[in-house]
């Protein structure tokens, strides 16, 4: 499922991308056990997008993940680099599928300025945390009319 939303919004930037007149930055961030501090075991994947708006007010936040093996208990963004357990910012409400508009931070940009920004997936069977990925920055040509119609979903 991962590679297939990596392949969707690969597709989607080349066809949003070509004769750009404005430029978006992305932050993606692949959600794995692996990245959990300590690691868990879980056998769950996930992705999510994370995009400032152009004045920088506001950031629109998506979240799909599959595969754990118990019930979610929490979602958060934390601060922190990918070898720490980090601290966290902001709560987020449960979900497999989340498509959020949060109000962007001083702290959210140190954090993703410092690729120190993380979203980590809690379970009853990994209280600590089951799933986890810091963001990472991508920057996407697109569309003026074509960008607008995608960040109007998230109002």
């Amino acid at each position: 499922m991962v590679r297939m939303l990596r392949i969707a919004l690969v597709l989607a930037t080349a066809a949003l991308g070509a004769g750009s007149a404005l430029a978006a930055t992305i932050y993606e961030a692949e959600l794995t056990p692996e990245q959990v501090v300590p690691s868990s075991g879980v056998d769950a994947y996930g992705q999510a997008t994370l995009i400032v708006s152009d004045d920088a007010t506001t950031v629109y936040l998506t979240v799909n993940f599959a595969g754990l093996d118990t019930p979610q208990t929490a979602a958060k963004l934390l601060v922190g680099p990918t070898d720490q357990p980090g601290d966290e910012l902001e709560p987020l409400p449960l979900g497999m599928s989340l498509a959020l508009t949060l109000d962007y931070t001083v702290e959210m940009a140190v954090a993703l300025e410092a690729d120190e920004l993380a979203i980590q997936i809690y379970s009853e069977a990994w209280p600590d945390g089951a799933l986890r990925g810091n963001f990472d920055f991508v920057t996407v040509g697109v569309d003026e009319t074509t960008w607008s119609q995608v960040k109007e979903l998230f109002n």
